[in-house]
C-alpha cells in the first residue's frame, strides 16, 4: 500500500487498509527527542505535522476527528527505552602516574616511609611469586612505557596490596588523571 496523496488515502476509505493507513499516519505525528545524555536520558515528545499536512488535513484536530471516525483511538505514546551505555574501559597509566598514585595512597596500601621504588621492589621480593615472575614484575615496574590494567604485573600488584578488581580499577582511574 503506497500512499503519496490525499487522493490515494481517500481511495482506501471503507477498507481495512484505510484504518491501517490512518494508524500509520497517526504514528508519524510524534517523535521522541532525547534532551539528556545517553547515561541519563530525558525524553521529550515532539509533534510532527508534516505527514498529515501532506495528506491535506487542515489541523491535528481535523486529522484526529478522521481517526475517530475510522475507529482509531490515539494512545499515549511511550518514550523509547535507552540502551545502557557500557562503561568506558579502564585506562592504562604511565609508570610515573602509578608511582605518584602509590605515593599518595601509602596508608591505603599499608606502605611505610621511604622511596616508592624501594617499597614496591621490597613488596615484590616478599611476595609468593616465583623468581621469574618477580623479575618480570620488577622489569614491568621499571621499564614499561605504559602499565595496562589487565596485565600480569597489575594482577601481581593487586595481590601484593590486597586489592581485588574494583579497587584496582578505581586506582587506575585515579592514577590516569595525575
Amino acid at each position: 500500500m503506497i500512499i503519496n496523496t490525499r487522493t490515494d488515502l481517500d481511495s482506501l476509505r471503507g477498507s481495512p487498509d484505510y484504518a491501517a493507513a490512518m494508524q500509520a499516519l497517526l504514528g508519524s505525528t510524534v517523535t521522541w527527542v532525547n534532551r539528556g545524555t545517553n547515561e541519563s536520558p530525558d525524553w521529550w515528545q515532539e509533534t510532527m505535522l508534516s505527514h498529515i499536512q501532506a495528506m491535506e488535513f487542515v489541523s491535528l484536530d481535523d486529522f484526529l476527528s478522521e481517526c475517530a471516525a475510522a475507529g482509531i483511538e490515539p494512545t499515549e505514546p511511550t518514550p523509547p527505552v535507552s540502551e545502557p551505555v557500557p562503561p568506558a574501559p579502564v585506562p592504562n597509566v604511565t609508570p610515573l602516574q602509578l608511582r605518584i598514585w602509590i605515593n599518595h595512597n601509602r596508608g591505603l596500601l599499608g606502605l611505610g616511609e621511604g622511596s616508592v621504588d624501594d617499597l614496591i621492589v621490597a613488596a615484590i621480593n616478599a611476595s609468593a611469586m616465583s623468581a621469574t615472575d618477580k623479575e618480570d614484575a620488577k622489569n614491568s615496574y621499571y621499564y614499561a612505557l605504559t602499565i595496562q590494567r589487565n596485565s600480569p604485573f597489575t594482577a601481581s600488584l593487586g595481590l601484593l596490596f590486597g586489592m581485588d578488581n574494583g579497587p584496582l580499577d578505581e586506582a587506575f582511574w585515579q592514577a590516569s588523571v595525575l
